[in-house]
């Protein structure tokens, strides 16, 4: 019974939270070698990809298409699948119509959407099953 009762409290909490526009997961580990990731290829689009090796503090990935990058930071990548955590004034990866993934601030939250600001200087409202935050 005080079991049932736990539980209906903690889903209702998260429910209210994410109807205040953050989601009631945990910021992201950072990636091992062997993980999924999003990165950032020397320009804005992100592109998918899986952690070859981490040295340092820095990452080297190889994206799905065969090209490969070293020297990555954490806040280069982002974890495939969402991280679940987005608060407003966050940057954040998203997935765009085109099928790229672009950079962005999280400026206000809609009904089930985020308000971006894209850093190509435009706004528009993104899904938040769309978003993701780059690590940590």
């Amino acid at each position: 019974m005080y079991k049932f009762n736990f539980i209906a409290v903690f889903a209702a909490s998260a429910l209210i939270l994410v109807g205040a526009g953050c989601a009631t997961a945990l910021p992201p580990k950072a990636p091992k070698v062997g993980d999924p990731v999003l990165a950032s290829f020397y320009d804005p689009t992100w592109r998918p990809a899986v952690v070859e090796s981490v040295a340092d503090g820095k990452y080297a990935v190889k994206y799905d298409d065969g090209d490969k990058q070293e020297g990555l930071s954490l806040s280069n990548m982002a974890p495939r699948g969402g991280s679940g955590y987005i608060e407003k004034g966050d940057a954040i990866v998203g997935l765009w119509s085109d099928g790229n993934y672009y950079g962005g601030v999280v400026s206000d939250f809609g009904d089930g959407t985020a308000r971006v600001f894209w850093y190509d200087n435009t706004e528009s409202d993104l899904p938040l099953d769309r978003i993701v935050k780059p690590f940590e």
